[in-house]
């Protein structure tokens, strides 16, 4: 039963992700779902997964053939700015990340692999009870991050989060365990 109603939630996550307008060039859109009917007011943490190159380089595939089309940012690439959907800056603090390896489904060819870094940030929003609010995080090269934004450990209260991503008006639903305020990505 647990895994029906995650797979049901993945959906409407995906869904929603798909109703938001793609990000400006150079940039990773994301949306911060609110599940509860209650506003809340607080500051969010979760994980996002931005897709850096292609982990088979001998391999020629249409990205286009991919069921959520994916665009590179770059090995170098790391948050530099994040911005709400006014397009005010909005402080963040990056708590670390890691380099995994997504797999991205084609109908018609196999999977590609792709090396993604999984950025865990923590930053405050104001969220209406049942909705959402789509945020914008700008990238710069490794050597450029704000001193900052470096490794550091986020103050205040939490809300529990859930991720997804989307990139070029396509989303995935990625999980982060929690309940009330939801952190859906979009790329």
């Amino acid at each position: 039963a647990e895994q029906v109603a995650q797979g049901i939630e993945e959906r409407a996550l995906e869904a929603l992700a798909n109703a938001v307008a793609p990000p400006p060039s150079g940039s990773f859109r994301f949306v911060v779902v609110n599940s509860d009917i209650h506003p809340f007011e607080g500051v969010l943490e979760g994980e996002i997964d931005v897709p850096l190159e292609s982990a088979e380089p001998g391999r020629r595939l249409d990205l286009a053939l991919l069921e959520r089309p994916v665009a590179f940012f770059g090995p170098s690439a790391h948050p530099a700015s994040l911005t709400d959907p006014d397009g005010r800056a909005v402080p963040f603090q990056l708590l670390g990340h890691e380099d995994r390896i997504a797999h991205y489904m084609s109908r018609y060819e196999p999977p590609l692999a792709v090396r993604v870094r999984r950025f865990r940030i923590a930053f405050p929003a104001t969220l209406p009870g049942c909705g959402f609010v789509a945020m914008d995080i700008g990238f710069a090269d490794k050597g450029d991050v704000p001193a900052a934004h470096a490794r550091s450990r986020a103050a205040g209260r939490r809300a529990p989060c859930r991720a997804g991503s989307r990139r070029d008006g396509e989303s995935r639903a990625r999980a982060a365990r929690g309940a009330g305020a939801d952190l859906s990505e979009n790329s």
